[in-house]
């Protein structure tokens, strides 16, 4: 399993890094759960990467989506036009051809510009929120050719993933997941003691920000802890 750290600035950038972090995934936390990053700190944070030679991988999402395809897709191809290694969109969408189309849009719109990974994401509180049931997100990102599924919470009021989803419920997720072979992931206000029960619900990746940072979700990310959660995930696959 790998970790995920959502960093919000270039100055981020090196905490996550050298703290552990697999994938360094950049969004701007105070515009939503998968806020879009303004264009310039993210080519700020490519140019960092690029001229450093960096080792990790880079990944930032197009925002919580609920319309609007011929949109995302020109979104999905300017991120992947800075060769990123992951796309993230949230499906805020409430129907599913809704959802279908806008996957579809993110998934065109990344080929057109580069080989970057889509990852379709829903939300575990989507009873609050009206949007999609994740479950169906394996077999719309099946059906678009997207390479991937996570969940996160959309709406971020201190809690998390498991106050709205069952361990059974999470497991089916995976489970329909890898039966059409996508990359899973796991995030929503997880703190430290849920990185273990991800582990055993085999998710591929679990990703973070609250619990790296100092100060809360709009903090700044602490090295020291982000350290701390790469040991954790280390821990689980001794």
């Amino acid at each position: 399993m790998r970790l995920l750290v959502s960093i919000w600035y270039p100055e981020e950038l090196f905490d996550a890094v050298e703290g552990g972090a697999d994938i360094v995934d950049v969004k701007d936390p105070s515009s939503g759960s998968l806020g879009a990053p303004k264009p310039e700190v993210l080519r700020n944070i490519v140019n960092i990467i690029n001229s450093k030679n960096i080792k990790c991988e880079l990944s930032a999402a197009v925002g919580d989506v609920k319309c609007c395809p011929s949109t995302v897709r020109l979104a999905a191809y300017f991120l992947a036009s800075m060769k990123l290694n992951y796309i993230k969109v949230g499906i805020e969408a409430n129907d599913v051809e809704t959802a279908y189309n806008i996957a579809r849009s993110v998934v065109e719109g990344a080929k057109e510009a580069s080989s970057s990974k889509v990852i379709l994401v829903g939300y575990a509180d989507f009873r609050k929120v009206k949007s999609i049931n994740p479950l169906n997100l394996p077999e719309i990102a099946y059906k678009t050719e997207a390479d991937g599924v996570m969940i996160d919470t959309r709406i971020k009021d201190g809690t998390n993933t498991f106050n709205y989803l069952t361990l059974s419920y999470l497991e089916q997720f995976v489970v329909k997941a890898k039966e059409r072979s996508l990359l899973t992931a796991l995030a929503g206000g997880l703190r430290k003691e849920h990185i273990k029960i991800a582990y055993e619900l085999d998710f591929d990746v679990v990703g973070v920000r609250t619990a790296a940072c100092h100060g809360g979700r709009l903090g700044k990310v602490s090295r020291s802890k982000v350290k701390e959660l790469k040991e954790i995930v280390s821990s689980c696959m001794e």
